[in-house]
């Protein structure tokens, strides 16, 4: 989950940051956005420099999501807006690979 939401964040910028759910429109940031990734980006966060390269992240009206990398493929889950707010859950991927718990 950790890496969504870096990939996430360094796709939206400015414009979305990790927080509580809430609900709130979604239109500004519906549509298709895309990165590529270095390898210097993803070593500075302290990940796997094989995710460098392309990033995809198709977020819906119905506030869900589908996230593309070249290392962990696809996978999809929900989000809530919040303002400038995005919260990342429901994640299909974190899911099976046993991060679907809440930080205490």
């Amino acid at each position: 989950m950790k890496r969504l939401l870096l990939l996430a964040a360094l796709l939206l910028g400015a414009y979305g940051s990790a927080g509580a759910p809430a609900s709130a429109s979604a239109s500004p940031y519906v549509g298709t956005w895309r990165a590529r990734l270095s390898s210097a980006q993803m070593i500075n966060q302290g990940l796997d420099p094989r995710l460098a390269g392309p990033f995809r992240l198709v977020l819906r009206r119905n506030d869900t999501y589908t996230s593309f990398n070249s290392l962990d493929g696809a996978s999809q889950g929900r989000f809530a807006v919040s303002g400038r707010r995005i919260v990342f859950f429901d994640d299909a991927a974190c899911k099976a690979g046993g991060l679907d718990k809440k930080a205490s």
